[in-house]
């Protein structure tokens, strides 16, 4: 958004006011805004590209939604939901998909979210006759070897990455968003941890103590 418009924006949340193109005549408007990113916001304000004041009038309450990877129990639900939806808009009656099939997609690590996995739904309701199978789903699916080798003893191996995005997280968690906090308990500089954050994509709370 260019700041001229978060400025606009910014003067009718205060406002409460509007002023139609080509108007004169201010009009009372009664909204709530609810506003979504996968942006480092408070990065951006540092770097001038978005405004702190427009942020805080924004950020009056803060949620976090775990990426589809973090919450695969709800895969099945979500399977369902979109089913319906294709099934019913293609005329396709009884549409289903095997337990086979929804244990192969609880198995991927969903990079695109829950638009990857709705656009995966729709190809197979195409695709499939009635009953939608492993067969049916994309390669880089069913080829995927996405959970953590295990050892023969029975202990989990994970990737370096992944530790490293767990323990950021379990950072951040703990010291509730506060950066300086939180990199100081992991051992490294507030700059590295916000170049981690983004690399992992995650979310932030709101930084609580840092003068901002």
């Amino acid at each position: 958004m260019p700041l001229e418009l978060q400025s606009k924006l910014l003067r009718v949340l205060q406002e409460r006011v509007v002023v139609p193109v080509g108007g004169t005549k201010a009009i009372p408007v009664d909204i709530r805004i609810i506003s979504a990113t996968n942006q480092n916001l408070e990065g951006m304000i540092r770097e001038k590209r978005f405004r702190a004041d427009l942020f805080y009038r924004l950020n009056v309450i803060s949620l976090k939604i775990p990426p589809l990877r973090e919450r695969k129990d709800d895969i099945p639900l979500l399977v369902e939901h979109f089913l319906n939806i294709h099934a019913k808009r293609l005329g396709k009656e009884n549409c289903s998909i095997t337990e086979e099939a929804l244990e192969v997609l609880q198995g991927y690590n969903w990079p695109g979210n829950v638009r990857e996995l709705e656009n995966v739904v729709e190809m197979t309701v195409n695709i499939a006759d009635q009953v939608i199978d492993v067969k049916h789903l994309p390669d880089r699916i069913t080829n995927c070897k996405s959970s953590p080798e295990v050892k023969d003893g029975g202990e989990e191996v994970l990737p370096l990455d992944e530790i490293e995005k767990r323990e950021i997280l379990k950072a951040l968690k703990a010291y509730e968003g506060n950066i300086s906090q939180a990199a100081e308990a992991l051992n490294i500089g507030r700059t590295t941890l916000y170049r981690k954050i983004k690399k992992y994509n995650l979310v932030l709370l709101v930084e609580v103590g840092e003068g901002m």
